[in-house]
């Protein structure tokens, strides 16, 4: 699951958020509810929970982490996410967008 500006991704960010690469990050859902990794592809930044992740290591993610595309102290902002819980619904991921109406 790619998350990122390119048409392609599995979840296609706006490009006026040029702060989020064309191929940000990628997800993997394990297959027990809630189990979940993430692995950076980016120039900016995918961090969990405030904590940067190194570029090409994927690392787990749980149910109530939040996950931001960009740093998530910069004043022009991020995009952050939240793992919830929750049955995987086809063509939509178990993140839900904090502060955002678009998901």
């Amino acid at each position: 699951f790619f998350v990122g500006r390119r048409a392609h991704c599995s979840l296609v960010v706006p490009a006026a958020n040029d702060f989020v690469s064309g191929v940000h990050c990628r997800l993997q859902f394990g297959p027990t509810l809630g189990e979940a990794s993430v692995e950076d592809l980016s120039s900016n930044g995918t961090y969990i929970n405030g904590r940067r992740l190194v570029i090409g290591r994927a690392q787990s993610i749980r149910v109530g982490d939040e996950l931001s595309l960009g740093n998530p102290y910069r004043k022009v902002g991020s995009l952050r996410f939240k793992l919830a819980e929750g049955p995987c619904v086809p063509g939509r991921c178990q993140l839900c967008l904090l502060g955002l109406s678009a998901f």
